[in-house]
């Protein structure tokens, strides 16, 4: 009988090393949110390259952010109004002019007193993360009211709560939006918004510092 060469697999033979930088995009990927807090924070105290490569990323000058809130039906032509009280607009004038008089008195360089805020914030509307310095009056479609359960929606035919759970139990559920519609503007489950605009910032740390 004849025989065959077998081809010979050295199980004990290991795969390349992987990067140290791609082990650490792994590391980053899985640890906790406070640990890299933590590691980004000790690199900005570190390191003013890390510092300011980090400030390029998470930060804007307030002058760059828009100070309007724009919001209309999306489709009709929609208004804008002022964001923030009188009082505040009075707060942040009073800040530029404190900040133009300690640049006269040459305490501290110009570009230093440049105001800076967080770039992103998450928007009390439609409750997506936006960034500040991009948005703008067609950023955001949203409802303004929830959704409650049509009935009469065909869907429903065959829907035994007992046996299927309680229909509003699936205003959530892409495969049943059919059977909802917003309160707001009556329309279906799936539609993606009546109103349209700019983002609106949620309460947040930033918002309350400046009170």
């Amino acid at each position: 009988m004849p025989t065959r060469d077998l081809a010979v697999i050295d199980l004990t033979e290991s795969s390349p090393p992987r990067s140290r930088s791609a082990v650490l995009v792994d590391a980053i990927t899985t640890a906790p949110d406070e640990r890299v807090r933590a590691a980004l924070r000790l690199g900005c105290e570190l390191s003013k390259e890390v510092e300011q490569m980090v400030q390029n990323m998470l930060l804007v000058p307030v002058d760059r952010v828009s100070s309007k809130i724009v919001e209309k039906d999306a489709d009709s032509d929609g208004y804008v109004k002022e964001v923030g009280s009188d009082e505040e607009e009075e707060d942040d004038d009073k800040s530029s002019e404190d900040e133009s008089d300690v640049g006269h008195q040459d305490v501290v360089s110009a570009p230093s007193l440049k105001r800076f805020r967080p770039r992103f914030a998450t928007c009390e509307n439609c409750k997506e993360e936006f960034d500040v310095e991009t948005n703008d009056g067609v950023s955001c479609i949203w409802h303004p009211e929830g959704k409650e359960a049509d009935y009469d929606a065909d869907i429903w035919v065959d829907h035994d709560e007992d046996c299927h759970g309680r229909i509003d139990g699936f205003d959530d559920d892409p495969n049943y939006a059919e059977g909802f519609r917003y309160e707001c503007c009556g329309r279906s489950g799936d539609n993606e918004g009546c109103k349209l605009g700019t983002h609106v910032e949620e309460e947040n740390v930033y918002k309350k510092m400046r009170r």
